[in-house]
C-alpha cells in the first residue's frame, strides 16, 4: 500500500510513519508538510493521513481539490479539534483520527483500508492469447513451473501466467503473500495451519512444502497476520 502523511509538524509525521511501518514495514510512506504540496504531487496513493489544521492550504481545502480530480483515494483526517468531525465527511472522509494519535486506532484504519482496497484490487494475466482479471482476495497460492506460474484461486480455478514466480513475488510485496518455497507463494489469509514443514490452506486437500530455512519466518508472518487481522476467540 502507498500512503501519504501530510502534516506541518515533522515530528508528528515521523511518529505516524513509524507506527505505519510497525504495522507493515513493506508499505511505502511519503511525507508532505502542507496541503498544497500534496495536491501538486502526481504520485498515486491508496491512503492519505491528512492534518486539517495547517498553514497555507489546510487539510479540508486539500481534500476538496483532490476530490475535484475525482480522486478515489482513502482519506483519514487528523485533528485535535473534535468539532471538525462533521466537516470532514463533506469530502467523503474514510476515517477521522484525533491527536495525539492512538496506535490501536491507527492500526484499525490501516486494517480497514486494506479490506477496502482488496475489494477492488485485481491482477491481470495475459498468456497465449488469453486475458484474465482475478480479484486479489480470491487467490490461494501461486506455483512456479519452468519460466511461468500457475495461479490457484479459492473457487478451484487454475490460471497460467508466463511471468516467473519471482516477478509475482515482487508485484505482490506488501499484499500479505509469503514465499514459502522456491516453488510456492501463498496468501497468508488463506493459511489454515502449519504442520511440520507443510502449509495447509482453507478448503484445499494438497499440502504445500515449506523450505526448512523458511519455516520459522513463515510461522511468525502467519501469526503476525492473524494477530492483526483475525478475530480469534
Amino acid at each position: 500500500m502507498r500512503i501519504a502523511v501530510c502534516d506541518d509538524v515533522r515530528g508528528f509525521r515521523n511518529q505516524v510513519k513509524k507506527l505505519i511501518h510497525s504495522y507493515n514495514d513493506k508499505y511505502v510512506v511519503v511525507e508532505y508538510s502542507d496541503g498544497n504540496e500534496l495536491v501538486q504531487t502526481k504520485e498515486p496513493f491508496d491512503l492519505i493521513f491528512l492534518d486539517i489544521d495547517m498553514p497555507g492550504m489546510d487539510g479540508l481545502s486539500a481534500a476538496k481539490e483532490l476530490r475535484k480530480r475525482e480522486d478515489a483515494v482513502l482519506i483519514a483526517f487528523l485533528t485535535s479539534h473534535d468539532e471538525m468531525v462533521r466537516q470532514v465527511f463533506k469530502v467523503d472522509a474514510f476515517r477521522f483520527l484525533g491527536k495525539p494519535v492512538n496506535p490501536k486506532e491507527l492500526y484499525e484504519v490501516l486494517h480497514s483500508a486494506e479490506s477496502e482496497l482488496q475489494k477492488t484490487e485485481r491482477i491481470l494475466i495475459k498468456n497465449r492469447g488469453e486475458q484474465w482479471e482475478i480479484p486479489l482476495n480470491t487467490i490461494d497460492y501461486l506455483e512456479a513451473y519452468g519460466d511461468g506460474t500457475y495461479i490457484y484461486d479459492s473457487k478451484g480455478k487454475v490460471y497460467e501466467s508466463s511471468e516467473q514466480l519471482k516477478n509475482w513475488e515482487n508485484r505482490l510485496q506488501g499484499k500479505y503473500f509469503f514465499r514459502i518455497h522456491k516453488s510456492f507463494l501463498v496468501a497468508l489469509s488463506r493459511v489454515e495451519g502449519v504442520v511440520n514443514e507443510e502449509a495447509i490452506l482453507f478448503g484445499r486437500t494438497e499440502r504445500l512444502k515449506i523450505a526448512r530455512r523458511k519455516v520459522v519466518e513463515f510461522k511468525e508472518a502467519h501469526w503476525d497476520y492473524i494477530d492483526k487481522h483475525a478475530k480469534v476467540i
